[in-house]
């Protein structure tokens, strides 16, 4: 398995199942900008209150999913039914279509996710225990402090700046680690003063003739 962070963005999602696995996944699809077709004969009331989601109340039969997955890019199959899921996997691959299931690992795992401020933080346990990913991620979230965020925000804003005058990504790279882990760097960051982190970084770029 590759660990990515995957932009699907006005890509079409089809759904089999809508339950409250599908609607948990749904709702993740829907806020990362998907097109998502749930089809199913029974929906959550939550499902119906999304309303970008487009709802095709019907009972699936095998014989129906190549016109349904032909249309889609990431497959969900995610219905109560073993035999149905397998068959819904299998004609997805065999249109090399990228799928997911709640009861085994395929292509596409969610994760457990942190989001603050511009930091995501992934945290899977390939599917063999979701409730411990869970739970790991909620240690992980009270360690994230103020400083990390501000290290963040400094890291951008040294990025910017560094990419007027520096052309290779290596050498900016190597110059920003060099610069974000100076002590006084991380003492004010720690002080929640960004500005002062940023004079020291104009000073050292200047020194480096490295200005706007």
């Amino acid at each position: 398995m590759l660990s990515v962070i995957l932009n699907i963005k006005n890509r079409k999602c089809v759904v089999f199942g809508a339950g409250r696995v599908a609607e948990r996944r749904i709702k993740k699809l829907v806020r990362a900008g998907a097109e998502v077709t749930v089809i199913s004969e029974h929906f959550t009331l939550g499902i119906k209150n999304i309303k970008s989601v487009k709802i095709v109340k019907k009972k699936v039969e095998p014989s129906d999913l190549k016109n349904y997955i032909e249309s889609y890019n990431i497959i969900l199959a995610l219905t109560s039914s073993k035999e149905l899921n397998d068959a819904i996997e299998r004609e997805a691959k065999r249109q090399n279509k990228l799928v997911n299931r709640a009861d085994k690992p395929v292509d596409i795992i969610f994760p457990a996710v942190i989001e603050k401020d511009g930091l995501v933080i992934s945290i899977s346990t390939l599917g063999s225990a979701p409730a411990a990913a869970r739970l790991i991620k909620e240690k992980i979230k009270k360690t994230i402090a103020q400083e990390d965020i501000l290290l963040i925000e400094f890291n951008k804003f040294l990025r910017e700046r560094l990419m007027e005058c520096i052309s290779s990504q290596r050498e900016r790279q190597k110059l920003i680690y060099k610069i974000i882990s100076r002590e006084d760097i991380s003492e004010n960051l720690k002080k929640g003063d960004i500005t002062e982190a940023r004079s020291i970084a104009i000073k050292i770029l200047e020194e480096l003739e490295c200005t706007h």
